[in-house]
């Protein structure tokens, strides 16, 4: 359980906490502007909404070619010359169908290795109130990784050509206490932060050897359906707005690009800040029903 606590050292290393995670400066608390790992500098435009999900809560890409090497403002996907992913190569399982070794795999070779998604989950400030020891025993707890069986989870794993990828972190918005006290998902509109029949997308982490490629498109789409079969009514993102020529490092990025959640069928409905948005996808009266953009 997360606690609050005097700023104190984070204990000696333990064999089932990320390494390299511990030790060195502890991270500034990013503000709401700001946002962790993504690969929002890629787009696949074969990525449509309601496509390409397969039985055992798996979801594939579909797979089509087409313009998905280039850009919206023209400029090449993949720049080191890797190709753009295929439907073959392309896996998305609930955390709980993922072992914890495959999840470490994912988080721990990035910024996230430090946070493990819990920078909304903790009401207080991450840095102070936890120790990388509780981050990561609180992140196996919420995965349900070690259960042996269907249950509630906190995220999804990406797996390329069978290889753990990436993780898109999404639950109900209640069960992320820290956005009650970030101004971004509420300015501007009228919502109940009670409604737990919203979703929440608040990270996307790409394994380094993996970006450029398209993931997060995937992940978000996928995010979106796993939303919506648990029965969601509608899942929010809260994205960053990219600009061509200025320039915006992976760990600014984890809460996802805005064209990532666009690509997936998300509609802004806020745009707080100059550099964040609020997008929302409406599934309608029922689960399983198709998407209704608004409020």
């Amino acid at each position: 359980m997360l606690r609050s606590r005097e700023l104190r050292a984070d204990p000696a290393p333990d064999p089932t906490v990320p390494r390299g995670a511990a030790g060195g400066k502890r991270p500034r608390e990013t503000g709401d502007d700001d946002a962790g790992d993504s690969d929002g500098a890629s787009v696949v435009p074969g990525v449509v909404p309601g496509a390409g999900r397969s039985g055992g809560g798996r979801w594939r890409l579909p797979g089509s070619a087409g313009d998905a090497g280039r850009r919206r403002d023209g400029l090449p996907v993949n720049p080191s010359g890797h190709p753009p992913l295929t439907a073959a190569e392309v896996t998305v399982v609930p955390a709980d169908q993922a072992s914890w070794a495959d999840i470490l795999a994912v988080l721990c070779r990035s910024d996230a290795g430090r946070c493990l998604c819990q920078r909304f989950k903790v009401p207080g400030w991450i840095w102070r109130d936890t120790t990388l020891a509780e981050r990561t025993a609180a992140l196996r707890e919420q995965t349900g990784c070690d259960r042996g069986g269907p249950g509630p989870t906190s995220g999804l794993v990406g797996y390329v050509d069978g290889e753990p990828a990436g993780w898109v972190a999404v639950e109900p918005r209640t069960a992320y206490p820290k956005l009650r006290s970030s101004r971004i998902p509420w300015a501007g509109r009228d919502t109940d932060p009670d409604d737990d029949g919203v979703w929440a997308v608040t990270c996307l982490v790409v394994r380094t050897g993996h970006r450029g490629r398209g993931l997060t498109y995937v992940l978000a789409r996928a995010a979106a359906d796993h939303a919506r079969a648990h029965g969601a009514r509608a899942v929010e993102a809260y994205g960053m707005v990219t600009r061509p020529g200025r320039p915006v490092t992976w760990g600014e990025l984890h809460v996802g690009a805005r064209q990532v959640f666009e690509e997936a069928g998300f509609r802004e409905v806020t745009h707080p800040t100059p550099r964040r948005v609020v997008l929302r996808m409406d599934f309608g009266a029922g689960r399983g029903g198709s998407p209704v953009v608004g409020c």
